[in-house]
C-alpha cells in the first residue's frame, strides 16, 4: 500500500490557525482571571458571608413572654376581685346588678384567657411552625432607628463577626394598652462566613451575579482580541497605514486619556463614596472589583482605538482615490476596500456596545443580589426605600452611552463626510425612493439603538425584575 504523503494529511498548527486559536487562548485567560479574582482567598483575605439578623426570634420571643406574664398578671389581679354572690335577702334590683357584675368580671376574664391562649399560640408557631419566614413579622415587635441601622451595617470591619444596636420592642396587645409594653434591647447583627456554593445557593441573584462576572470577563478578553483581528484585517487596505504596535498605541493616546477622565469624575468625583462596602456580603469587594472593571474599559480602549484608526485609514483611501481620480462607481477594488473598512467600523463599535452594556447589566444584576439580603431587606421595611437605589443602575447606563456617543458621534460624521462616501451616495440615488428611504430609516434607527443600547438593557433588566418579583 502507497504511503501518505505527509502534505495531504490534515494537522493542526497554532501559527497557521492563529486567528481562531488566539481568542480561544484569550477567553480562557480571562476566565482564570475572574477566577483568581472572585475565588476565596485562603487565610481569610477574602471571603463571602451573609448579614443576619442573629437574635430577631429571640427579641420577638421576649415581646410575647413577656405579653404572657403580663396577661397571667391581669387574670390573677382580676382573680383576686371576684365580685361576691348576692345575698338571699337582698331585692330583685341587687341581686340583678350583682348578676350583672359578676357576667361583667366573666366576661373580662374570658377575654384575657382567649388572648393569652393566642399569644401562647402564636408562640408556639414562633418557635416550631416558622411563622417568622417573613420580615414584615418582626416589624410588628421592635424598630431600628433607619440611619443607625445603615451606619451599623457599614461599620463593620474585616474582624467583626457580630455588632449590636439598640432596638425598641413594643406590644400593642389591646388588652394591655393602657399599660404598654416598651423596653430597650440590643439587635444583633451577625456576619456569617459561608462556603461559595452556600453563599451562591442563599441568595440566586448573587450566583447569578458570579457566573455573570466570569462570563463577562471572558467576553472582555474575547473581544478584545477579535477587535484587534478586525482591525489588522484590514492592513492590506493602505499599507503605509498598518495597524502595529506603534500605531496602536498613538491611536489609543486620546482614548486612553477620555476614559481615565471619565474613570476619575464618575466614579472618585460624582461618586464621592462607595456604593457596595466590603461588609455587605464579600471581604475585599471593592479592591477586587477595581481590577475587574480595569479590564472592561481596557477592551472599551481597544475599541475606540480602533475608530480612530479606521477613520484615520478611511482618509487615507478617500485622499488616495482623490488623487487618482478613482470613484467608487468605476473601481471595483476601492469599493470593496471602503465597504471593507466601513463594515470593520461598524463591528467595532458593536462590540464596543456590547462591552458597556454587558457591563451595565451586570451591575444591576449585582445591586438586585445586594437589595434581595435578609439585611437590606430588613432596611427596606424600616425605610421604604432600597439601600442601593436602582436608579444609580441607570445614571450609570446614561454615562456609558454618552462615552460611546462622544467616540462614535465625530468618527460617524467624518466618515459621512468623506467624498468617496458621497460618490457612493449618488451612486445609491439610483436605488428606489421607497427602499432607499427605508434603508436610510433602519440604518438610523439601529445607531440609536446601539448607542442607547447601556440604557435600553437597563430598562429591560428592571421590567423583567419587575415581572419575577410580582
Amino acid at each position: 500500500m502507497a504511503k501518505t504523503s505527509k502534505k495531504s494529511q490534515l494537522y493542526f498548527a497554532w501559527w497557521p490557525n492563529l486567528d481562531a486559536n488566539l481568542p480561544i487562548i484569550a477567553a480562557m485567560i480571562g476566565f482564570v482571571y475572574a477566577i483568581l479574582l472572585l475565588y476565596p482567598k485562603h487565610g481569610g483575605q477574602q471571603t463571602y458571608h451573609q448579614l443576619q439578623l442573629q437574635n430577631k426570634r429571640l427579641l420577638v420571643q421576649t415581646v410575647i413572654n413577656n405579653r404572657i406574664n403580663l396577661l397571667e398578671g391581669k387574670a390573677n389581679e382580676l382573680q383576686q376581685r371576684r365580685p361576691a354572690a348576692a345575698p338571699v335577702n337582698t331585692t330583685d334590683a341587687e341581686q340583678k346588678n350583682t348578676a350583672e357584675s359578676i357576667k361583667k368580671w366573666s366576661d373580662s376574664l374570658k377575654a384575657i384567657e382567649q388572648v393569652k391562649s393566642n399569644a401562647v399560640t402564636e408562640l408556639h408557631r414562633l418557635n416550631h411552625n416558622n411563622a417568622d419566614t417573613g420580615l414584615t413579622y418582626f416589624t410588628r415587635y421592635f424598630s431600628v432607628d433607619r440611619t443607625v441601622f445603615l451606619q451599623a451595617i457599614k461599620a463593620f470591619t474585616k474582624n467583626d463577626t457580630v455588632i449590636q444596636l439598640p432596638v425598641t420592642l413594643y406590644d400593642s396587645c389591646p388588652i394591655i394598652s393602657s399599660a404598654p409594653f416598651f423596653y430597650k434591647d440590643v439587635l444583633k447583627i451577625k456576619k456569617q462566613p459561608q462556603q461559595l456554593t452556600e453563599w451562591a445557593d442563599s441568595n440566586s441573584s448573587f450566583g447569578l451575579w458570579y457566573v455573570f462576572s466570569i462570563a463577562q470577563m471572558c467576553m472582555w478578553f474575547l473581544i478584545a482580541v477579535l477587535v484587534v483581528g478586525i482591525v489588522r484585517s484590514t492592513n492590506s487596505i493602505e499599507p503605509a497605514l498598518s495597524f502595529n504596535l506603534k500605531n496602536a498605541a498613538f491611536f489609543s493616546m486620546l482614548p486612553f486619556t477620555v476614559i481615565i477622565l471619565f474613570v476619575w469624575l464618575l466614579y472618585y468625583k460624582l461618586i464621592d463614596g462607595y456604593v457596595i462596602d466590603d461588609s455587605f456580603f464579600m471581604d475585599a469587594f471593592n479592591s477586587s472589583m477595581m481590577c475587574y472593571s480595569i479590564i472592561g474599559y481596557v477592551a472599551a480602549l481597544i475599541c475606540f482605538s480602533s475608530y480612530l484608526f479606521l477613520s484615520n485609514k478611511l482618509e487615507l483611501l478617500n485622499y488616495n482615490a482623490q488623487t487618482s481620480n478613482f470613484t467608487i462607481t468605476n473601481n471595483q477594488k476601492l469599493a470593496d476596500d471602503y465597504t471593507k473598512l466601513s463594515k470593520a467600523f461598524d463591528n467595532s463599535f458593536l462590540l464596543s456596545a456590547v462591552i458597556l452594556s454587558v457591563f451595565v447589566l451586570w451591575m444591576a444584576v449585582l445591586f438586585n443580589g445586594v437589595n434581595n439580603t435578609e439585611v437590606m431587606q430588613f432596611y427596606h421595611k424600616l425605610s421604604g426605600r432600597q439601600l442601593l437605589n436602582p436608579n444609580f443602575v441607570y445614571l450609570i447606563a446614561i454615562l456609558h452611552s454618552l462615552l460611546l456617543l462622544i467616540f462614535y458621534v465625530p468618527v460617524r460624521l467624518r466618515f459621512n463626510a468623506l467624498e468617496i462616501k458621497q460618490q457612493n451616495a449618488n451612486a445609491a440615488n439610483a436605488v428606489p425612493g421607497n427602499k432607499k428611504y427605508f434603508s436610510a430609516i433602519w440604518e438610523s434607527i439601529g445607531t440609536v439603538l446601539v448607542t442607547a443600547s447601556p440604557l435600553i438593557v437597563t430598562v429591560v433588566e428592571k421590567l423583567v425584575s419587575s415581572f419575577l418579583n410580582k
